[in-house]
């Protein structure tokens, strides 16, 4: 018997933001990147006009390890600002969907629903 990655939802406009923030791991040459961004676009590919997308859960897991070292690296490249928080905030989305998972609610957790306008 084969075993399946479980599928977890998520938004659209979350996955179309993170397809946006690993265009810049293409851009440094993430290998990473690439492959989340292939993954990902096929996603989208397969369930387009959905606003919540079946990912498997593995797939969550490493987005979120990837934005959070390209969110490290462009902070060592850029000047402290919008770009840098944005993977931030994507990898913040990311394991509130996982943590949500794991807690087997869906929901997410109290502890990433903070406010981060100010981070």
């Amino acid at each position: 018997m084969t075993s399946h990655p479980r599928l977890v939802p998520a938004p659209t406009s979350l996955i179309t933001e993170a397809c946006d923030l690993l265009a810049y791991g293409l851009a440094k040459n993430c290998t990473d990147s690439r492959a989340l961004h292939q993954a990902l676009t096929q996603v989208q590919g397969d369930y387009a006009g959905l606003s919540l997308l079946p990912v498997p859960l593995p797939l969550l897991q490493q987005l979120q390890q990837v934005l959070l070292l390209l969110c490290i690296r462009a902070g060592g490249e850029c000047a402290p600002g919008e770009n840098v928080v944005r993977f931030a905030r994507g990898a913040d989305r990311v394991r509130a969907i996982v943590d949500g998972d794991a807690q087997g609610r869906g929901a997410p957790a109290p502890h990433a629903t903070r406010d981060t306008r100010l981070a």
